[in-house]
């Protein structure tokens, strides 16, 4: 009778064993294949508040005179792709060790402009290639139209005196040898100078207009650059002090993505 208790028990931790190699197995090639497609980072810079954040301090240490500050960073699993369209979030190779995220707004052929409207507050205007439909662009994720217009050193069009242009970007793009033209904005009820995206270029900006380095400062970037696309952002999701569920945040995110992948694996448009 021990014997056969014994051997029973034998057969129930081997199978217990199978299981857990199979489990091990389905998650090594699950994990595997996720981050063939995938890869998490975590936000650092104020450029694209508020929709990203790492500028909101949870606490704040004095040790020995110095204060040590833990803040609360957000991070995002993007998808390794060149396939991107408007108003994706992105991110794109600076360096070799370096990278930024922005927001893609304009492509090859499309053109573009930065004024003030009626009311004094800049908006990008963006005709798309193809196309003869103007778009003043109403972006509802920017921090602050208001900080961003509020700069009071805005070039003025010679032929049109009440056109002011955004000015660092006007400075690149006026100087900076990019095609362009004039066009006849309603609202404004004058011409406007427009500047034409290069083809296998883009043109990006960051969401805190006021606090970001991006086209407008340094032109349109070759789509070379870019490294993939946000497709999940995740809250809290980095590891500092009193955050002790960062992990879960994250995990979220990543079954989140796993479960489109299946839904997507069997058809469902999402």
């Amino acid at each position: 009778m021990k014997e056969k208790e014994e051997k029973v028990a034998t057969q129930v931790l081997y199978r217990i064993l199978f299981v857990m190699l199979i489990v091990f197995i389905m998650f090594f090639s699950v994990n595997y294949v996720f981050n063939q497609k995938y890869e998490y980072i975590t936000i650092s810079g104020q450029s694209m508040q508020s929709t990203l954040n790492n500028e909101a301090v949870l606490s704040a240490i004095v040790s020995d005179g110095k204060t040590t500050y833990n803040w609360v960073q957000d991070g995002v699993y993007i998808e390794k792709t060149k396939d991107i369209d408007y108003s994706d979030i992105i991110i794109l190779e600076k360096s070799s060790d370096k990278t930024i995220i922005k927001r893609a707004l304009a492509f090859g052929g499309d053109y573009i402009t930065i004024v003030k409207n009626e009311q004094g507050e800049y908006r990008l205007i963006r005709i798309k290639e193809n196309s003869n439909k103007v778009e003043v662009l109403d972006e509802d994720y920017i921090k602050s139209y208001q900080e961003w217009s509020d700069d009071g050193q805005a070039p003025q069009d010679g032929l049109t005196p009440q056109l002011v242009y955004e000015p660092t970007f006007y400075s690149t793009f006026f100087g900076g040898g990019y095609q362009s033209k004039q066009i006849y904005i309603e609202s404004l009820q004058c011409n406007v100078t427009f500047f034409q995206v290069p083809e296998n270029e883009l043109f990006v900006l960051g969401d805190n207009r006021n606090h970001s380095a991006d086209s407008r400062e340094t032109g349109t970037i070759s789509i070379d650059n870019i490294r993939g696309k946000v497709v999940e952002i995740v809250k809290n999701g980095t590891h500092y002090k009193g955050n002790d569920f960062y992990f879960l945040n994250r995990l979220k995110g990543y079954f989140s993505l796993i479960w489109k992948e299946i839904l997507g694996f069997f058809g469902a448009n999402i």
